[in-house]
């Protein structure tokens, strides 16, 4: 810098004890949050997707955007007469990324999921089960 009374030193706050473990914290549950929910936030090179999981079943879509394939998809969706509760899209450059939530019967989701991943552009295709939530009894400390 030119002045003897300044002394330049590296920023080193990311590699604390506590930064590491908080960066730990955070992508164990980015990840879980993609396994179980299909939720995606916070990522360099995928799109962002948040939606709350309320039925049954969810389908996940990543695909290469093509003028059509939204429609093509829909109208699989129609065939099975599978009917959409709940849909996000998002995109990041040229990649989809489709959380749809449906209210059918697993097993014609599962035909309309064989039918879509057929098509060229699907990278990946899922379909998940909401989790179901044990409510957590209240427990008392005791103090001694």
């Amino acid at each position: 810098m030119g002045n003897d009374k300044v002394i330049m030193l590296p920023h080193i706050g990311g590699n604390t004890q506590e930064a590491l473990e908080g960066g730990e914290r955070l992508a164990r549950k980015a990840l879980s949050d993609f396994l179980i929910y299909g939720k995606v936030r916070d990522s360099v090179n995928f799109p962002s997707a948040r939606q709350l999981f309320h039925l049954p079943y969810r389908v996940t879509l990543f695909y290469k955007e093509t003028m059509d394939i939204l429609p093509d998809i829909m109208q699989i969706f129609n065939q099975f007469d599978l009917k959409i509760g709940e849909m996000m899209t998002n995109r990041k450059g040229e990649c989809v990324y489709v959380l749809i939530d449906l209210d059918n019967d697993q097993s014609q989701i599962e035909k309309a999921i064989e039918k879509i991943k057929q098509m060229d552009d699907i990278k990946k295709i899922r379909l998940l089960k909401r989790p179901q939530y044990k409510k957590r009894r209240k427990v008392k400390k005791i103090i001694k």
